[in-house]
């Protein structure tokens, strides 16, 4: 199926319009609705890599209209409970002994992956690949065959008593021989956050085609789960993690208290990994002293912050602690972690800590967390980092659309080359020592390319003065004004004085 860009936009507009006459009100949890309005305007301006989201998205999104139903009880395998809606599967790195005859106990090999491990979680995953595909179509077309297919699988998993999953999860990550089962939490909070788990089921709301009653029997369901891990010693396990799975289980239940309206359930969770967690995660260099180890150790060094500064977002919704600007008294901080990576991803440097087997890159991923960084932080300078990776856009995620630049551009001035919040003469003289002004050279933002083009030159200088950012204090804290044409005089004054340091560039160098 092939799409051109005037087709997707008729197609997007057309039935968001009619969806928006007739359906309920739209929420989220982890997505931005104003990130998603954003993603469509530029949509509308041909922005290519999200054409190339939206065009895949819209044939998934059709391909998932006959995928599932998924459930728990179409496994063979049952847990040791004898429940068939109990969710089991084996431990992902866990491996039959080839040393004994009955291959027992299993083996670990860290890093490599059974792919026979997932037994129920398969399902599960399914389900949130389809429903993440379905809902983000929904959400851009207003096409309800997205959302109808949507809530009868939501209604197999959660709530059919026939088909649902038990609220409980105490029989996953099983190895024989050795371990009956515990909570897998970075599995609940991958599906909440790579999948969007709970934002699809928030999203449905706003279908004719998921009632009230379908509403609250889910969010009982995760009430229900609430409660369980409060008392399951499997629960706790993972909850005493200082790892990635520990991360895991403030992120899942942080987002759970927003999906079941909770926002004080939100925020005891991401205080306690701001203040309980963190601080056993970050060394004085950024890297991470429980994932440095670990074979894979990049890998688990970014899904760590990733899900870190989905928290942190979540702290946000909950009027929590501002993590972006959190630092402890030794100067570790979330921003410090983010920036110990970033040059491994970049390949400014060479990644030298695998205790011993190398892994590839996944220049993917990397480009996703620096939008969703770039997102978080208001930071133009990690769009830049993104894009030195030579990609636009990520083939079956969608980091134009979750996190559109323009939503990173509309936190901070046009001109603020330091991003400090204010645009004043301090970034006039950084970017015009870079030397970069009207020669053509590639530009970053702290070299003066705000419009981001790749260069430095009048046209970025226009964009800033016409911001009237100069010396006006913090975007964020202020309206964006377009000056009026008695301003014009003074742009042209700024622009003769910026030309004059131009000038005076190898003084200042």
């Amino acid at each position: 199926m092939k799409f051109s860009v005037f087709a997707l936009f008729l197609l997007v507009t057309s039935c968001y319009v009619a969806r928006a006459e007739e359906g309920g009100e739209m929420r989220t949890v982890l997505l931005h609705l104003d990130r998603l309005e954003i993603a469509r305007v530029h949509l509308e301006a041909g922005h290519p890599g999200t054409v190339a989201e939206m065009t895949g998205l819209l044939r998934s999104a059709e391909q998932k209209l006959s995928v599932g139903p998924f459930t728990v009880v179409f496994n063979d395998s049952i847990a040791t409970s004898g429940d068939p809606h109990d969710i089991v599967s084996t431990g992902p790195y866990w491996w039959p002994n080839p040393d004994t005859p009955d291959g027992l106990p299993w083996v670990s090999t860290d890093g490599h992956i059974n792919p026979n491990a997932n037994l129920d979680w398969d399902e599960y995953i399914g389900l949130g690949r389809a429903t993440e595909a379905l809902m983000l179509a929904y959400y851009f077309t207003g096409d309800e065959r997205f959302a109808e297919h949507t809530a009868n699988l939501m209604r197999t998993w959660f709530i059919d008593p026939e088909t649902r999953m038990n609220p409980r999860d105490e029989y996953s990550n099983v190895i024989p021989g050795i371990q009956a089962g515990t909570f897998n939490a970075p599995g609940l909070a991958g599906l909440i956050f790579n999948r969007n788990m709970l934002d699809s089921l928030a999203m449905l709301e706003a279908s004719p085609h998921w009632s009230n009653e379908d509403k609250v029997a889910a969010q009982n369901w995760f009430r229900d789960f609430r409660t369980w891990a409060a008392d399951s010693a499997a629960a706790k396990y993972q909850f005493g993690s200082p790892t990635n799975h520990g991360t895991s289980f403030d992120l899942a239940f942080a987002a759970i208290g927003i999906y079941v309206e909770d926002p004080e359930f939100t925020a005891e969770n991401v205080e306690h990994y701001i203040y309980n967690r963190f601080p056993l995660q970050i060394n004085a260099d950024g890297s991470n002293p429980n994932e440095i180890i670990r074979a894979n150790n990049m890998y688990y060094h970014r899904s760590n912050l990733e899900q870190m500064l989905a928290i942190a977002e979540l702290g946000r919704l909950a009027d929590s602690v501002d993590f972006a600007t959190y630092e402890m008294e030794d100067g570790r901080s979330p921003r410090l972690a983010l920036d110990f990576l970033i040059p491994y991803w970049t390949s400014e440097k060479e990644w030298t800590f695998w205790p011993d087997e190398v892994f590839p890159k996944e220049p993917y991923f990397y480009f996703l967390a620096l939008r969703q960084a770039a997102a978080y932080f208001g930071d133009p300078r990690l769009l830049d980092a993104a894009d030195s990776l030579g990609l636009t856009y990520t083939p079956g995620r969608y980091a134009n659309m979750l996190y559109p630049e323009q939503y990173v551009l509309d936190q901070v001035w046009a001109g603020d080359a330091n991003v400090d919040s204010i645009f004043d003469s301090a970034d006039l003289v950084v970017v015009f020592r870079s030397g970069k002004y009207e020669t053509g050279e590639e530009a970053g933002w702290d070299e003066g390319d705000w419009n981001r083009d790749g260069k430095f030159d009048s046209a970025d200088l226009t964009l800033a003065f016409a911001q009237a950012g100069y010396e006006a204090g913090s975007r964020q804290a202020s309206v964006i004004v377009v000056p009026e044409p008695q301003a014009l005089p003074g742009v042209c004054l700024c622009f003769l004085y910026l030309v004059s340091l131009f000038r005076r560039q190898n003084v200042l160098g």
